[in-house]
C-alpha cells in the first residue's frame, strides 16, 4: 500500500505552483515505521530563482507540507545538492 495516496495527490494538485518551472518530487518512505514523505527539490534549480521567487516557493512548500500532514503522515523537506562542489549560501 502506498503512503502517498490518490487523495493526497489530488489535494496537493489544488495548490498552484507559484513559480513557473519549479520541480518537486514527493518521495515515499513507506518501508519505515511509521511511513513518511519527503518533498524533494533540487539545488541546481533553486539557485536560479530570485529571492522573491524563493520566498513564494517556501510558502508553497509549507502549504503542501500542511496538506499532507493533515492526512496524518510526517513530511520533511528534502533539498538535494545535485551539483559537484555546490554549497548552500
Amino acid at each position: 500500500m502506498s503512503a502517498y495516496t490518490r487523495e493526497m495527490r489530488a489535494a496537493v494538485h489544488t495548490v498552484k505552483i507559484p513559480v513557473e518551472g519549479f520541480k518537486m518530487d514527493v518521495i515515499e518512505f513507506e518501508e519505515m515505521n511509521p511511513p513518511w514523505l519527503a518533498l524533494r527539490f533540487y539545488w541546481s534549480q533553486w539557485e536560479t530563482f530570485t529571492d522573491t521567487e524563493r520566498i513564494k516557493l517556501l510558502e508553497y512548500l509549507g502549504k503542501v507540507q500542511k496538506i499532507l500532514e493533515a492526512h496524518v503522515i510526517s513530511v520533511m523537506l528534502d533539498p538535494v545538492i545535485d551539483k559537484p562542489n555546490a554549497q548552500i549560501k
